[in-house]
């Protein structure tokens, strides 16, 4: 199971290197997977080796900022899941704020019919 910040920049890798073959990356394109204050270079090595060590990526070397790797089916089908697993996610969050709100306006509606019938018997 890889971390957050691991599957971010599996994420970005997965759409730069497109088509299956090894890219030669620098240190300045992986960083634009991240915020501008979030990483430092001896964090993108550490990140790559713990990818491969997955087996997410393969790296034929990475030193002095520069890396050569591409994203193997593994790795595709990785991040294809973990898309999936995060609509899954979404959609479930959506239909519980659906449910509380439809219950919240439900109870409202039935509040309101016992004031007025309250109201009605009343005199």
């Amino acid at each position: 199971m890889l971390n957050g910040r691991s599957l971010i920049l599996l994420q970005y890798l997965e759409t730069v290197c497109a088509d299956g073959d090894f890219y030669v990356l620098e240190d300045s394109d992986l960083k634009e997977a991240f915020s501008p204050l979030d990483t430092q270079a001896e964090d993108l090595h550490a990140l790559l080796l713990g990818l491969a060590k997955e087996g997410v990526i393969e790296l034929k070397y990475s030193d002095r900022g520069s890396h050569c790797l591409r994203i193997p089916p593994e790795g595709r089908e990785y991040v294809g899941k973990e898309r999936e697993r995060q609509r899954t996610e979404q959609n479930k969050r959506r239909r519980l704020f659906f449910a509380s709100f439809l219950g919240a306006f439900s109870a409202n509606i039935l509040f309101l019919a016992a004031i007025c019938l309250g109201w009605a018997f009343r005199g």
